[in-house]
């Protein structure tokens, strides 16, 4: 029987259980490790129309994502047609279809394996791998780009055994703590190269699915248990990401250091500081160069309430007044700041489920020591972030990192 007439021939041969058999144990295809995985397993059970072998757990999985995705059968019940047979054996085992479907498969990708009981990672990673197929040759979004150092990540957790709320942010490799969603200063920073995460199951009444665990790296401490204020996903993307800095960071530390570059990075770190001192004052001229914002609240520092001031950029610095001074006949055109927030080494992110800020339309800018809330008006609320977050894009110089091959 030629390869083709196989492949259209439905009927069942004789020897299909020695056929299969010897499909699984044919060398280098690594058939006899699950395809998804990748624990050793007994090779029970198959997912023939994509060509691969798995345990029974992600087998499982495979059954729910439906037969318009993956077609089950096992090895040892189920009898094989000669259709069947000679598609899987075509496309060459486990390690092939591997080269194919995980080809772009980044290196900070949770894999199931290192959340064995926690099966809603299992059902994420298969269902990123075969229904949305993000990590195929040709998928055209590259799962495994990103532009770095990445966009600042802010996120609020549960606290595993009580309904008390803890408020992340990531920026850069600071990974830091705030008690309490309106503070400006973090309550505890770490460095992301010192911390591991990792997701277990929990037997909290608060929670019938998974935690999240920080610790340190080099002790035995866990630093929080949290788990997820809205379904799991919130807490796979918070380990993607984390784990996105710690390969980043890790990766750029392990690179030979080259002073020429260096030093011009910090000649021109110096330059732009020296650029965007704070002005004590600020005249009409000046706003010539500015860009006017307008009205927004801020909350900051040790102030707890909101408060409305007139804001505008300059020079890469925020400058916020307690009133429009261009207004103000009295002001004979020149303003005094009531402060400024420098965008150098700052981000900026939407507070989109107002758990930081209980407002709509507010969000916040992050730098390394403090953070600040600000409520544009609804007017104007594209304009004013989009001005800010530009500035901060401009000073970042973000470039594409490739975490399949690199991380």
């Amino acid at each position: 029987m030629t390869a083709a007439a196989a492949l259209d021939d439905k009927s069942t041969p004789p020897d299909w259980k020695e056929r299969i058999e010897a499909i699984v144990n044919t060398q280098g295809t690594n058939n006899t490790v699950c395809a998804d995985c990748n624990v050793t397993s007994d090779a029970e059970w198959s997912v023939w129309n994509h060509g691969v072998f798995v345990c029974i757990k992600c087998s499982g999985i495979h059954r729910q994502l439906g037969v318009h995705i993956s077609k089950v059968k096992s090895t040892q019940l189920d009898k094989w047609r000669n259709n069947e047979l000679a598609f899987v054996s075509n496309l060459g085992g486990n390690l092939r279809v591997n080269q194919t479907l995980e080809h772009r498969k980044p290196k900070y990708f949770l894999n199931p394996s290192e959340c064995p009981s926690v099966d809603g990672v299992r059902k994420f990673f298969i269902r990123q791998k075969y229904e949305c197929r993000r990590f195929h040759t040709e998928t055209k979004e590259d799962a495994a780009t990103h532009d770095m150092p990445q966009k600042v990540q802010i996120s609020t957790f549960l606290e595993e055994n009580s309904k008390k709320k803890l408020y992340f942010q990531l920026l850069t490799q600071n990974f830091c703590f705030f008690k309490n969603g309106y503070d400006s200063y973090p309550t505890t920073s770490h460095d992301v190269l010192q911390i591991k995460l990792n997701i277990v199951s929990s037997t909290s009444v608060y929670t019938n699915t998974a935690v999240l665990v920080v610790a340190a790296n080099n002790e035995d401490t866990v630093l929080y248990r949290l788990r997820a204020m809205q379904d799991l996903s919130q807490i796979i993307d918070w380990v993607h990401a984390v784990r996105r800095a710690q390969q980043y960071y890790a990766y750029i530390d392990g690179q030979p250091s080259n002073h020429e570059h260096e030093n011009e990075h910090k000649q021109q770190q110096q330059n732009d500081s020296n650029n965007n001192q704070p002005l004590a004052e600020v005249n009409t001229q000046d706003l010539e160069h500015a860009t006017i914002l307008g009205i927004a609240s801020k909350k900051g520092g040790e102030a707890r309430t909101w408060r409305k001031r007139w804001w505008i950029l300059l020079n890469g610095v925020l400058y916020y007044f307690k009133e429009d001074f261009t207004t103000n006949k009295k002001a004979n055109g020149k303003g005094t700041p009531q402060g400024h927030v420098p965008l150098q080494n700052a981000d900026v992110v939407w507070d989109s489920d107002q758990t930081r800020t209980s407002k709509s339309n507010a969000f916040l800018i992050c730098s390394h020591n403090r953070t600040f809330y600000i409520q544009p008006l609804p007017t104007n609320k594209d304009t004013f972030y989009n001005a800010v977050n530009s500035c901060c894009e401009s000073m970042w110089n973000r470039t594409p990192f490739d975490f399949a091959k690199y991380g």
